[in-house]
Parts: C-alpha cells; structure tokens; sequence
C-alpha cells in the first residue's frame, strides 16, 4: 500500500519511448521525507557532454527548478552558464563558467558573454561583492531579501564572492534549502 501511495505522488516531467516501444517517463520526482527526491531514466550527462544540446540542458534545468523552485541563485542573460554555489570561509562563492563552446572541441577564443544580471537570495544585506580573480568590487542593490547585481563579462570563469559584516555567518535565505 506505501508503494501505491509513493508511486501516486511521483511527478512524470516527459515521456519517452523505451527500447520495448513503451511509453516510460524521462524523469520522476517523488516526496522523501521533508524533501525530494528526482530520478532521471536516462543517460543523458553523457550525451549532454558530447553533444552540449542546448534543449536538453533546458530540460534538465526544468527538472532542477522544480526541486528549487526558490534557488539561491537565479541567472539571466545567457544559457551558457554553468552556475555553482559553495560556502568559503563564511562567504558565499558563485561560480560562474562560460559554456558556449561545445564540449570536446578546442577553441583559439571563447566568444564571452555580456551582461549577466544574478539574483541571491540573501537573509541579510552583503557589506560587499567581488568578482574573483582581482577583487573587483560589484554595485548590487538589495531589496526584500533579494540581491542583484550585472556582470558586464563574463570571459571563461569568474567567482563571485559574497561577504558579511559577520564573515562567520553565512546568511542564505531560500526557504531552507542550501
């Protein structure tokens, strides 16, 4: 009966045919404990690394947002973007990766992208932002609990560091997902 149960609360994202010609989900989210849980039915890291298809990281950022649907970190202006959020001695450290050349493929220049506009989701109002490596400081506005800010380029990779007053607090807020 509890596999009924947990089976019923799965969320299907799209369908796909099988090698048997059945129709079987291409992902699945499912509630476990306070939290959830997404299954990919797939092997797509490996086409996503040999192709770079934008649809396909679309569909897996679809997938991602409905686990997050309030994410530290919301990024607009390009789809090239590999984002990823750590904590660093009491600051928050958001790394940014230019993806526009395909994987696999050896390029004299990596055409940058520009301007980048980043939205954290903050308890608290930063003393400061800096765009590594150089200590660049960034302008960024606050306002209800949200922080943005624009990159103006973003060449290959950039680190955005985040600091407070009290570097031995990281304040993130995020409905209490980290």
């Amino acid at each position: 009966m509890g596999r009924l149960l947990l089976i019923s609360a799965i969320l299907s994202l799209s369908v796909v045919t099988s090698t048997a010609g059945e129709p079987t989900p291409a992902a699945t989210i499912a509630q476990l404990g306070k939290g959830k849980i997404a299954a990919i039915h797939a092997k797509l890291g490996a086409q996503l690394l040999k192709t770079g298809d934008i649809h396909l990281k679309r569909w897996l950022n679809t997938l991602v947002h409905k686990l997050f649907p309030t994410p530290v970190v919301e990024l607009s202006g390009s789809s090239y973007v590999d984002v990823s959020v750590n904590r660093l001695g009491g600051k928050l450290a958001v790394n940014l990766l230019n993806t526009v050349t395909p994987p696999g493929h050896v390029f004299d220049d990596v055409p940058p992208l520009e301007p980048l506009e980043l939205k954290l989701r903050l308890l608290t109002r930063p003393s400061q932002i800096t765009q590594e490596p150089g200590g660049v400081p960034l302008a960024f506005a606050y306002k209800d609990g949200v922080t943005t800010l624009t990159l103006d380029k973003l060449a290959v990779h950039a680190a955005i560091l985040v600091r407070w007053p009290n570097s031995f607090v990281l304040e993130i807020g995020n409905d209490g997902q980290s």
